[in-house]
């Protein structure tokens, strides 16, 4: 039963995505996003009423996970959608750098500051600041100034043929496909980690409850400090960056897997959380400076559905494995596995693709 609640908010964003990506290249997405927004704030209100009120099952907190993920699902595209048309195109990277950041940032810290929350005042109160935190983000969208669209995708066609017009066209554009493609293999291998840590923590390492807080704390701590550090230097190629991390990520795993004690793991863990971030970064900011804008909306909402499925997977596929074999030699095989992936486009140099400049048509 607790299984069920965060799988049927998954479904939405496989199932709504593309139709919110579609929706995106042919409506207003600044209304579009305080729509969606707007669900997710009454969605919020809703359980904050039943925590409250004490009227909580398990039929209902299903009921608001399929609602929240449907608003979530439609936002969610849009929200990549819009970005670009935000910030000057030169300030593109640092803002993708800004996004991942404070994801990872809140991560890493919302769920400390709600068990402190929790045991000072209740459950009610968290679920009412998370409802009313909508709210501020609403505000700030309706104060943008939503520039004039550019020539958007061709109406003529259903909604379904937008959605297989944009497949078709990130199928055919090798820079996007190789984007995706890095995208999936980051999301397959190295999302599951921080997922599967209690298991590395308990069966392997043999570690305490606050000796794993600080095992998982490590990746999040190597996110924002490799953000922080992408905001500061200089930009390179995105083929060198995605190269490198791809690399981080690879050594990571391997040292995780090979680790004795929690020293070595830790060291692991903070290089993996930080190459994770370098590659995200560069490649989603590469997709969106090579995407034309007509299409933007369908390509991204690809992109949330390879990340909603793929890491699921690879979180599933981690514990099937080590079920089998040992846990931490999932971790070398993950390892080995980019490794591989990392050789065969450099012998191909298949990521200096990411560098070129936008593409001309779209459907």
């Amino acid at each position: 039963l607790f299984a069920a609640v965060p799988f049927v908010g998954l479904l939405p964003l496989l199932l709504v995505s593309p139709f919110a990506g579609a929706w995106a290249d042919r409506w207003s997405r600044r209304k579009m996003l305080l729509s969606a927004l707007s669900g997710q704030m009454a969605v919020g209100i809703g359980v904050s009423i039943m925590v409250t009120a004490d009227w909580v099952t398990y039929p209902r907190l299903v009921m608001a996970s399929i609602l929240g993920g449907i608003a979530g699902s439609m936002g969610a595209p849009v929200y990549q959608a819009i970005m670009p048309t935000l910030v000057p195109l030169p300030a593109l990277r640092s803002a993708v750098v800004l996004n991942s950041l404070q994801f990872n940032i809140s991560r890493a810290l919302g769920p400390t500051l709600a068990g402190f929350l929790i045991d000072a005042t209740g459950p009610a109160t968290v679920f009412w600041i998370n409802a009313a935190s909508f709210g501020a983000v609403i505000a700030a969208i309706w104060s943008l100034e939503e520039r004039p669209a550019a020539a958007r995708t061709n109406t003529d066609r259903s909604v379904l043929g937008d959605i297989v017009a944009g497949a078709r066209y990130a199928a055919a554009d090798r820079p996007i496909r190789t984007a995706l493609l890095a995208g999936g293999v980051n999301a397959l291998l190295v999302f599951p980690i921080s997922y599967v840590a209690p298991v590395l923590a308990t069966q392997a390492l043999d570690l305490e409850a606050s000796e794993y807080g600080v095992l998982v704390g490590s990746f999040g701590a190597g996110a924002i400090i490799s953000g922080i550090t992408m905001l500061a230097s200089r930009e390179r190629p995105y083929e060198k960056a995605v190269s490198f991390g791809v690399a981080g990520c690879a050594v990571g795993l391997v040292v995780i897997g090979l680790a004795p004690g929690l020293v070595v793991a830790l060291i692991g863990m903070f290089a993996v959380g930080a190459a994770f971030i370098n590659i995200t970064t560069n490649v989603l900011s590469s997709l969106q400076i090579q995407l034309d804008d007509r299409v933007r909306g369908r390509v991204m909402s690809l992109w949330m559905m390879i990340y909603g499925s793929l890491g699921p997977i690879g979180i599933m596929a981690f514990g099937a494995a080590g079920d089998i074999v040992d846990i931490q030699a999932v971790f070398v095989i993950a390892g080995v596995l980019m490794a591989t992936y990392l050789v065969v486009m450099t012998s191909r140099r298949g990521f200096a693709v990411l560098d070129p400049p936008p593409p001309e048509r779209a459907p």
